[in-house]
C-alpha cells in the first residue's frame, strides 16, 4: 500500500513539473521565439533577409514554443488531476490522524 502512495506521489511531482514548464514556454515564448529567429538569421543566412521573411520566421517560432508549452501544460495538468486522485485514493484516515 505504501508503495502504491510514493508511486502517486511521484508522478504528482513529475506532473506537476512538466506543467510548470509547459507555463513557462507558453509565457516566454515570445522572448523564446524571438531569440531563435535570430540565431537562424545570424547562422544561416548570413545576417540579412528582409522584413516580411524575417517576421514569418520570428512568427513561427513563437508558433512553436507556445503549441510546445500547451501540450507539456495539458499533459502536465492532466497528470496532476490523475496522480492527485490516485494520492486521494490511497490515503487512509489513519495516516492522516
Amino acid at each position: 500500500m505504501k508503495n502504491k502512495l510514493y508511486l502517486a506521489i511521484a508522478a504528482f511531482t513529475v506532473t506537476g513539473v512538466t506543467f510548470i514548464i509547459g507555463l513557462m514556454l507558453i509565457f516566454n515564448s515570445s522572448a523564446l521565439g524571438h531569440r531563435a529567429a535570430n540565431n537562424f538569421l545570424r547562422h544561416q543566412l548570413g545576417g540579412s533577409v528582409y522584413t516580411g521573411q524575417f517576421l514569418i520566421i520570428i512568427e513561427g517560432s513563437i508558433a512553436s514554443y507556445n503549441t510546445g508549452g500547451f501540450v507539456l501544460s495539458l499533459i502536465g495538468g492532466l497528470g496532476i488531476l490523475l496522480s492527485g486522485y490516485a494520492v486521494y485514493k490511497n490515503i487512509e484516515v489513519k495516516e492522516i490522524l
